[in-house]
């Protein structure tokens, strides 16, 4: 577990909970939550806010039971209200480490809340760092069983919502939309990914107009027979509402021996099935064309990426070019006017 301090300058300064006091002054007990869950107070603070799970007078007291609800990893939460070493030793075997208050005389507090590691080690956020579990002494204790199954999915969507300084998932949609929305340009200033977006719909109705089409024509086709059955049923001797297949045995029966009209069906027969064919084939090439376009905006997107993170090395680089070129010109100034008072000072023109 990587040890963190309450008064790093990256939170120090937030306000805890619902309270006006900071993380810096009073935020031990999310820090060494922090530790434990291995992310960073900030997020623990805006979690337990979401879910409100901060009381008491001050507003910025944990509530023990909201863990749960703030951080799905939570299994369960207890405080015990004095120190067990029985009870701390087994969550560290459980949990990698247990939240221990202690007397915190020795930094000018009532309380102060600490993360026990196990071989008398412990984290100690006012310090950031690790210290023996001498140095406090122990007072009570908070035992957090977490579900370490999900523990890491967790821990990755806090660490990509902190990468993209977002709140939450909605946050990061809102985020990727305007990205996308104004980086690659829409469909009416000649984006990339807007322009294919366009072409994309563009196939996509094209493809449901096929489908439509044939689904029409199966239904066209199913009609038409139905028709056909039931015109022909009372020439065929069969009752009405006869299946398709006893129909067509009639139907084959009746015209076996005039050869014309049986070469007419099986021509319209393998007219209608090649028609189907094809355009069952190019809904198909639809799709695959989907799927190539799909890949060449993956391919673009890093492409783009890769070319901008190249401009913005080029870009520092000719910013310090410039500097170097700024702090030249002002020392030769300065030895120009050095140069015109010592020329004063000898007499020389």
């Amino acid at each position: 577990m990587t040890p963190l301090s309450q008064r790093d300058p990256k939170w120090g300064n937030l306000k805890l909970g619902f309270g006006t006091g900071t993380i810096y002054s009073f935020g031990c007990t999310i820090t060494s939550l922090a530790c434990l869950l291995e992310t960073t107070p900030d997020i623990v603070n805006e979690k337990l806010k979401s879910v409100n799970g901060f009381a008491g007078t001050t507003k910025n007291l944990v509530v023990w039971s909201a863990l749960s609800k703030a951080f799905p990893r939570i299994k369960s939460a207890t405080r015990y209200t004095s120190y067990d070493n029985q009870v701390v030793k087994e969550a560290i075997e459980r949990n990698g480490g247990c939240l221990v208050e202690v007397d915190g005389s020795r930094i000018g507090a009532s309380r102060h809340w600490v993360l026990y590691l196990g071989n008398q080690e412990m984290i100690d956020p006012w310090f950031g760092n690790i210290k023996s579990t001498s140095y406090y002494a122990p007072v009570g204790c908070a035992v957090i069983d977490i579900d370490k199954t999900i523990a890491q999915n967790e821990n990755m969507q806090d660490t990509i919502l902190k990468k993209y300084n977002v709140k939450d998932e909605q946050e990061l949609d809102r985020k990727i939309e305007e990205h996308v929305g104004t980086t690659w340009g829409g469909e009416d200033n000649g984006g990339f990914l807007g322009s294919e977006r366009k072409k994309n719909r563009e196939l996509e109705a094209k493809n449901d107009s096929i489908s439509a089409s044939l689904s029409d024509c199966r239904d066209k086709h199913a009609l038409f027979v139905s028709r056909i059955i039931d015109k022909l049923n009372p020439f065929l001797g069969l009752p009405n509402a006869s299946d398709e297949e006893k129909a067509m045995e009639a139907i084959e029966k009746m015209i076996s021996e005039n050869s014309s009209l049986v070469a007419e069906l099986k021509s319209a027969q393998k007219k209608w099935s090649e028609r189907e064919t094809a355009l069952l084939d190019e809904n198909r090439q639809l799709h695959s064309e989907l799927d190539s376009l799909q890949e060449e905006i993956d391919l673009m997107k890093k492409k783009h990426s890769d070319d901008i993170l190249k401009l913005e090395n080029k870009l520092k680089n000719a910013q310090q070019s410039i500097d170097a070129h700024n702090e030249d010109k002002a020392d030769f100034e300065l030895f120009k006017g050095l140069w015109s008072k010592i020329k004063e000072v000898l007499g020389i023109k």
